[in-house]
């Protein structure tokens, strides 16, 4: 295992299914840039230079994994797949879990459902 405390994760804003993955891992979007967001629009955001598109660059939002938020995801992940098992404890194969109870908004929805309250101070 890592000994980090905090994972951070960024995409950019014109491709949000990223971003859902990131959240569906348990990342939560970072609250002060939400609220920036939601006050001065896309110009508020960070931007990052992508590669694969000629080193132009794009706004970007950044997502948070605590250990916690990991350690929280990780339970509720295994506590599915544990109510899929059968009673007999047979194996059986299974779909790969939906993710439950992530509040995960539409995929157009530019205003996550889940933020991190403060980002890791030193992070910042």
């Amino acid at each position: 295992p890592l000994a980090l405390d905090v994972v951070r994760g960024a995409h950019f804003v014109d491709n949000p299914n990223s971003g859902r993955v990131q959240q569906k891992l348990g990342f939560v979007y970072d609250a002060q840039e939400t609220a920036s967001l939601k006050d001065g629009g896309e110009s508020s955001l960070p931007r990052m230079a992508c590669l694969a598109r000629g080193g132009k660059e794009f706004a970007t939002r950044t997502l948070w994994l605590t250990r916690e938020q990991f350690a929280r995801r990780q339970q509720e992940m295994m506590d599915i797949m544990a109510a899929r098992e059968p009673e007999d404890g047979s194996q059986t194969s299974h779909p790969p879990p939906k993710a439950e109870g992530t509040g995960l908004g539409r995929t157009d929805d530019p205003s996550p459902a889940t933020t991190l309250d403060e980002g890791p101070a030193d992070a910042k």
